[in-house]
């Protein structure tokens, strides 16, 4: 598999031969880069395409095969940190643990705030607009958002505290 992705990498960047360290490094922060931004744009394009598909009231292939592409992506990416271990974070000082998962619970409370409210405006203002439906807004809309909102955040916030690992040496 490695000799296949060394080809791969080599008819992509197009080089011949063996490349220095800090050339391969550079390479790879490039290739890293431009994954992201493309997995970015891949999602403005399939939401784009979601929205047209909704407007014309029927769901096209190019949908579909842009969400196939974004969740290849995101799998592929996945399950590699996950062979590495790469996405987990060791710290030998109890302090910066701490702060650490402060910092998490902090950020899981915006993420889920920022998708509660997200999924609010577009659950209640943007879809019925575009399937020319009526806007409601009830308690009840806010509330099922918000408290959607708070378990996806804190969902977040358990999966990234898992990757969290506090080092301790007992050696005594």
């Amino acid at each position: 598999m490695e000799n296949f992705e060394n080809k791969l990498l080599r008819s992509y960047v197009g080089y011949l031969g063996e490349r220095e360290e800090s050339q391969k490094v550079t390479i790879y922060k490039i290739l890293a880069n431009a994954n992201m931004l493309t997995f970015y744009f891949t999602t403005i394009l399939m939401l784009i395409s979601l929205i047209w598909d909704s407007i014309h009231q029927q769901f096209t292939l190019g949908t579909f095969l842009l969400l196939a592409v974004q969740q290849f992506n995101s799998y592929y990416i996945l399950f590699k940190f996950r062979k590495y271990k790469v996405q987990q974070t060791k710290f030998d000082d109890k302090e910066a643990y701490i702060l650490a998962v402060k910092t998490l619970k902090l950020k899981g409370f915006w993420i889920g705030l920022d998708w509660g409210v997200s999924m609010f405006i577009t659950m209640t203002f943007i879809f019925p607009t575009l399937w020319h439906d009526p806007i409601r807004v009830t308690i009840w809309n806010v509330l099922i958002w918000l408290t959607a909102g708070f378990f996806f955040g804190f969902t977040m916030y358990l999966v990234s505290k898992n990757q969290l690992k506090l080092v301790t040496n007992d050696s005594d």
